[in-house]
Order: structure tokens, then C-alpha cells, then sequence
């Protein structure tokens, strides 16, 4: 039997985990039995803590899960390492990071489980086609960096023939990951540096260092509730300062300069962290 384990980290949005765990039990639902026999899909939830009724509601309501509550000091990275650590009692084949706020495609599993027994013991990262809720075009197919220009961007090319597309980098969601990347080969998620924006990119970027590939499959199809993430159109001033220095946003200088530093050609690299702040600024002050 295979053993797979979802990782998903949740903090104080019970109304929205719950809608992410009923869409994973209706994709399983859908898988043919002859197939479900052959695989042990556990649901790993770790609660950093909410303030809301979350852990309670999902003891009650999902006794099946299995429920962590941390300090809430953890973040996403945080969160994602304690899922792994919590899972080393188990006989763990593969990892499946999955957010509170992804919701899951009828045939998602269905489409999972066939491709792992035709593929055997796959041995490189493997990501989904991450689609848009509202209007379900493309938000991404995993992710390109450019060491030299500094160019990292999401692909969202939908003229794709390929069921398997290479990339960077993954999301952190909608990934599976072979356990012996990170028991035997000792890759690790990087709390400590990462403890929340770029803990996926950093952790697919040093994989590909190791020789290990990173891909994407088409046929998984997960679906992001984009309107959550709190990214706003138009910001003031104050609220553009805050996002350079904040761990809660993508623009903290000091997480990117660690990313960049890490995994570009430095200094040339710098050149294009500058540019995407030029633009970030220019697109949240100057246009709106």
C-alpha cells in the first residue's frame, strides 16, 4: 500500500478550511475502489494556533484528520516542517502540500493515484496545473528563475502539448513530494530564512542543485481561491512601506535579498530584485 500524507497549514479561517476539506474528500470519493485499495491518503492539518474555533470544529467535525496545534509562531515553513516531523512515525511514501483555501478537482486524485502506479516510485518533485476559481484559466503551471536576470514568474501558458512540464519551481500547493527527498536526502524547508513567502521556491530550487527534477502534470487540477490572499490593486503609502519590511508579504526586503542572494549570479542577480521593485511601485502608487 502507498502511503500519502497532505501537509495543510491553516490559521484562523475555519469557514475556508472547511470548504478545502470537503472539496479533498469529494475528489476522493470519485476514485475507483480497484484504485483506492491500493493507497492510505491521510489529511494532516496544522493549526498554528488560531484564535478562531478551528481546531475544535475540525476535532469534532473530521475526527479522522490528523490534528496539530503549534504556538503560532510557525508560518507557513514552520507549519509544513511540523506536518513532515509529526509524519516520520508513519511509513510515508509521499508528501502532498495542499493550502486551507485550494479546492480540490473531482478528478484530482483519481488522476494522482493512476499516474504513481504507472509511474512506479517517482523520485522528483511533481506539481499541479493551478487554476483560478472564478473564471478557471490558468494561474499557474509551476515556475521559472533566472538566475543571471532575476526574473522569477509564474507560467500560465495554456498552449501546453505536453502532459509534463518542467520548471523551477512549485507553489506550495498542489505539490507531492517524495519522503526520501527530505528523510534520506536530508533537502529540508528552511524555516529559519523562509518562515513564510518563498519557504517553496527556496525548497524546489535547491532540489534542482541536487539533481532532482521538478514537473509539472497537467491532469492534476487545483483550484485557488485567488480573492484570499489579501493582494490588493491599489495600496497607500504606508501600506507599500509596511509590505518591505513585513514577513507577511511577498515584497519583504529582506527575505528577497536572502532568496536572490542564495540561488542568483551575484551582484548581477541585484539588477533584477531592483527592477521588480520598480515595477511593484510603480504599479501600486504611481498607475493607480
Amino acid at each position: 500500500m502507498i502511503n500519502i500524507f497532505a501537509l495543510i497549514p491553516i490559521y484562523n479561517r475555519v469557514d475556508v478550511t472547511k470548504k478545502g476539506i470537503e472539496s479533498i474528500l469529494n475528489s476522493i470519493e470519485k476514485v475507483n475502489n480497484d484504485l483506492k485499495v491500493k493507497f492510505n491518503f491521510q489529511i494532516v492539518i496544522i493549526d498554528d494556533n488560531s484564535p478562531d474555533d478551528s481546531y475544535n470544529y475540525i476535532k469534532k467535525n473530521y475526527p479522522f484528520i490528523n490534528l496539530i496545534k503549534t504556538k503560532g509562531n510557525l508560518w507557513w515553513t514552520g507549519c509544513i516542517n511540523e506536518g513532515i516531523n509529526y509524519c516520520k512515525k508513519f511509513n510515508t511514501d509521499y508528501f502532498l502540500l495542499l493550502n486551507d483555501d485550494n479546492i480540490i478537482s473531482r478528478d484530482f486524485f483519481q488522476n494522482l493515484f493512476s499516474f504513481i502506479l504507472i509511474n512506479h516510485k517517482i523520485k522528483y518533485l511533481l506539481g499541479s496545473k493551478i487554476c483560478f476559481e472564478k473564471d478557471r484559466t490558468i494561474w499557474s503551471i509551476g515556475g521559472k528563475f533566472n538566475r543571471f536576470f532575476g526574473t522569477k514568474f509564474l507560467i500560465r501558458n495554456s498552449n501546453v502539448d505536453n502532459k509534463l512540464i518542467d520548471c523551477d519551481w512549485l507553489p506550495g500547493m498542489g505539490t507531492l513530494i517524495p519522503s526520501n527527498i527530505l528523510y534520506e536526502k536530508k533537502i529540508q524547508f528552511d524555516f529559519k530564512t523562509f518562515p513564510h513567502y518563498y519557504g517553496d521556491s527556496d525548497f524546489c530550487l535547491r532540489c534542482k542543485k541536487n539533481n532532482i527534477e521538478v514537473k509539472v502534470n497537467t491532469d492534476l487540477i487545483i483550484y485557488n481561491q485567488t480573492e484570499l490572499t489579501g493582494d490588493k490593486d491599489q495600496i497607500s503609502i504606508n501600506q507599500f512601506l509596511n509590505s518591505l519590511i513585513s514577513i507577511k508579504s511577498f515584497y519583504e526586503i529582506k527575505r528577497n535579498l536572502f532568496f536572490y542572494t542564495r540561488h542568483g549570479v551575484v551582484p548581477i542577480v541585484y539588477f533584477g530584485m531592483l527592477k521588480k521593485y520598480i515595477i511593484y511601485f510603480i504599479s501600486k502608487i504611481i498607475l493607480q
